[in-house]
């Protein structure tokens, strides 16, 4: 993830996969979530990885939190409520 960061701050366009939603908020500045193949949602991380979107696509309940950091504040997901 740090080179990814590190690419992106030097103009590169990156495109990476993850499962983990955390991975998007913290270092994507677009995020497409895929359902069977299909298009959930396009957009920014915190536009498009809402407890909703998320909660449909894990089928469990899914929070969204916004936490202080060293860097300043970060949103975090984790399943329950």
């Amino acid at each position: 993830m740090e080179r990814i960061s590190e690419l992106s701050s030097r103009g590169y366009t990156v495109i990476f996969s993850t499962h983990d939603p955390n991975q998007a908020l913290m270092h994507a500045s677009r995020v497409l979530v895929l359902s069977d193949g299909r298009i959930m949602t396009d957009g920014s991380p915190a536009s498009s990885l809402t407890e909703e979107t998320l909660s449909s696509l894990y089928g469990i309940p899914v929070s969204r939190r916004s936490v202080d950091t060293e860097s300043g504040g970060a949103l975090i997901c984790f399943p329950g409520k």
